[in-house]
């Protein structure tokens, strides 16, 4: 599919705590991430921006660790990637922490790029631009704490999940889209024989289906560069394509064999 053609925001916040990043020459940066940081090669582009900052990165687990290192832990600190995307923001968050899981740095990227194929990657390189450059001109002075912390008392919230169908809002003429998949001020209502979901214009051509069984929507279509073809995510983080066709929503969810699962939602 096309890049999409469009004007980025582009924002980066940085979170400072106590000792500093730039006081280690280490950084281990796993191999793999949560979710989405798994994707769109944003390993090798964090260890390549860390490297740039002068950084050592190891990837090796700690047994496999040199020995100057496995002797003192404390000297090397962790890197992680979070996905702290909405649902119009692609954002990333690159964390370090040292040897007892204490945040030394967050560094957020934010941009409004909206393929996560372009989006993830061009966050993580906003993120980096207030990474520090390493300058160990001090002796580390980290002691490893063995004990766990006392687990905090945390109150537990009851979610509530409704069991009606989700209203739709009230949309004027001027708030309807010409896509051939535009929503009207009435209610829609599709199933693929599963599930029966409701159709909830968002605007800014975006639009999502939503059972009255979950706190979640089940889809998220945003509009591409392409008239009436749509990128999807689904409920459980997965990215798919979507349509119309004769009057239904199609889905196409890729599979690990390069082929397409195919979900057809006809309106009732």
């Amino acid at each position: 599919m096309k890049k999409l053609l469009s004007i980025f925001l582009i924002s980066s916040v940085v979170t400072a705590y106590g000792q500093k990043i730039s006081d280690f020459q280490y950084i281990y940066v796993p191999k793999t991430f949560e979710k989405e940081m798994n994707k769109y090669d944003l390993n090798k582009q964090l260890v390549k921006g860390l490297e740039s900052k002068n950084y050592k990165v190891i990837q090796e687990e700690k047994e496999d660790w040199p020995a100057e290192l496995s002797q003192n832990r404390c000297s090397v600190a962790r890197a992680n990637l979070v996905d702290n995307s909405s649902m119009f923001r692609n954002r990333v968050i690159v964390k370090f922490s040292d040897c007892n899981d204490k945040v030394l740095l967050e560094s957020k990227g934010m941009s409004m790029q909206k393929e996560y194929e372009t989006g993830f990657p061009d966050a993580l390189e906003i993120s980096l631009r207030t990474v520090p450059i390493s300058n160990p001109s001090q002796t580390i002075s980290i002691v490893e704490n063995t004990k766990k912390p006392k687990e905090e008392v945390v109150a537990k919230v009851e979610k509530v999940k409704t069991t009606e169908a989700v209203s739709a809002p009230v949309v004027t003429k001027s708030e309807i889209s010409s896509s051939p998949i535009a929503t009207t001020n009435k209610a829609e209502v599709f199933s693929n024989g599963k599930i029966s979901v409701q159709k909830i214009n968002m605007g800014s051509g975006q639009f999502i289906l939503a059972s009255g069984s979950s706190s979640s929507p089940y889809a998220v279509f945003t509009e591409t560069s392409k008239q009436g073809v749509y990128r999807v995510k689904m409920e459980n983080g997965a990215t798919a394509l979507g349509y119309a066709e004769n009057g239904s929503l199609i889905i196409e969810i890729p599979q690990a064999n390069d082929t397409y699962q195919k979900e057809v939602f006809q309106k009732k």
